[in-house]
């Protein structure tokens, strides 16, 4: 059976289905390694029948995956380079077949020859592939009588609707001739788009890199564990979207475990967090970041995801609780909303009125917590809930300040006397108006007085009892559609 044909109108099942069956018969649940170059030792788990591996260029991700191949195929994987690649390390996967745990467990600098796989792989790394294909067809004289006597694979319906879609031509036809060449299985393909027939050696990278890739999962084996290197190289980022899914739905179908490496945010634009680990450097070594979401992941490559859900507070005093308090709860939220403060409690209720009905966006009001008497829930307005508390933060705060000296005073580093008598001059002020003028009079800006008297607040058992209950408010609103 071959991939299942992925149209835009069919994502979501496709990915539901994923998601909903997610037990397979062969599954490596972790790769554990010592004296990896450029690594710290560490273990890494796969928890999720796709895992993506993200990083900068450099950050090792070809390692680990070259790893994992090493360590469950050594016959395969054993080339010069790969070897040169992984030095002395020792690695060791556990694998997961038909409920009964296995563990492999290999030493790169004394390798035994061995030509039996520990677990059945394939893997696909489709960029120097293409490029191959290309230049070793490009050297043969006579095509045809390389392809005499070869029954090629003939795409059925499908399957060519499938990869016009992903390719973004009209194909008529699609032939993949198989030719062993230096005892490696390496496709010749031949297609006819719009009644012009040409083949792997003119076609674009791009284009050859997606059949590469759907050719290598038409002919994947149920239940194997299937290793891809980067399968957007070459590749646009409509036909990024539409291998992520394909590779899902064949997943899904033939019960493949498959791990990826990838620095391309279309292609981990739907795998939850569970599915992403993501390298980093520190003091000169590779470190893996056991769980990342998507939006940190993109945030760390340099990207910014766009904003699905807009967060408007009353003021820069609100915002700058609203960090600390989502810092304390759930610090990806910040990377997941846009957040603005604009002016006002009856601004945030004109905003919510006007703002139009979107499929793509949302807005949620935030107020502080001394507007609960105020704010009437309607049903043609945007959701909206409150901070932690029931004052404004800047009287919360205040009153923290006030009762707290000498944890307030510590926690900003000032001298306790300084910090008594600044409160002591300013007793007589508006509650909108004493916080900015209590920093500058102890020296500091407004965003560090805000950390220091946040902590003070949080450090109270009360108080962190109402910023969950809240903080739990706020989640439900964010993951309502």
């Amino acid at each position: 059976m071959g991939p299942v044909a992925v149209r835009t109108a069919t994502r979501e099942d496709v990915w539901r289905r994923f998601e909903r069956d997610v037990s397979r018969p062969l599954a490596v649940t972790a790769i554990e390694y010592e004296e990896l170059p450029g690594f710290a030792a560490a273990t890494v788990e796969f928890g999720k029948p796709i895992t993506a591996i993200c990083g900068a260029n450099g950050a090792g991700k070809t390692a680990l995956l070259t790893a994992v191949w090493l360590a469950l195929d050594p016959g395969a994987a054993r080339t010069k380079a790969n070897l040169l690649r992984l030095g002395n390390a020792r690695i060791a996967t556990s694998v997961l077949c038909d409920g009964v745990m296995r563990k492999y467990s290999i030493d790169v600098g004394n390798l035994e020859d061995t030509s039996e796989p520990n677990a059945p792989t394939t893997y696909i790394d489709s960029a120097p592939a293409s490029m191959e294909i290309q230049h070793i067809f490009s050297q043969k004289e006579d095509i045809d009588a390389v392809l005499n006597g070869i029954d090629p694979i003939e795409l059925n319906r499908d399957d060519i609707k499938s990869l016009s879609f992903m390719v973004g031509k009209d194909y008529q036809s699609v032939e993949i001739f198989e030719i062993e060449e230096a005892n490696v299985i390496i496709p010749f393909v031949r297609v006819t788009a719009q009644n012009l027939q040409y083949d792997c050696r003119t076609m674009g990278l791009g284009e050859l890199c997606v059949i590469y890739i759907f050719w290598k999962l038409l002919v994947a084996e149920s239940k194997f564990v299937c290793l891809i290197e980067e399968p957007e190289t070459f590749v646009s980022p409509a036909a990024q979207r539409a291998l992520a899914d394909l590779i899902a739905a064949t997943s899904t179908s033939k019960r493949l475990w498959v791990i990826i490496t990838t620095h391309s945010p279309t292609v981990i634009e739907r795998l939850p967090q569970e599915s992403i680990r993501f390298l980093y450097h520190l003091n000169g070594q590779s470190q893996v970041l056991p769980q990342a979401s998507r939006e940190a992941a993109l945030k760390r490559l340099g990207l910014r995801p766009a904003a699905a859900t807009i967060i408007a507070v009353e003021d820069r005093v609100s915002r700058e609780f609203f960090r600390l308090w989502a810092g304390e709860h759930d610090i990806e939220l910040l990377g997941r909303v846009e957040l603005i403060d604009v002016g006002g409690a009856s601004n945030i209720t004109a905003a919510r009125k006007s703002f139009p009905k979107s499929k793509f966006i949302r807005l949620i009001g935030v107020y502080d917590g001394d507007q609960q008497e105020t704010i009437i829930r309607k049903a043609d307005e945007t959701p909206f809930c409150f901070l932690p508390g029931s004052d404004s933060v800047e009287a919360m705060l205040r009153d923290v300040a006030n009762q707290y000296v000498e944890q307030v005073a510590k926690m900003v580093g000032r001298p306790q006397e300084l910090v008594a008598v600044s409160l002591s001059e300013l007793a007589g002020i508006d509650d909108h108006d004493w916080l900015l003028d209590f920093s500058e009079r102890v020296g500091l800006t407004l965003e560090q007085m805000l950390q220091g008297l946040f902590r003070c607040w949080f450090a109270l058992e009360e108080n962190s009892s109402k910023s969950e209950q809240a903080f739990l408010l706020l989640s439900n609103l964010e993951l309502c559609p």
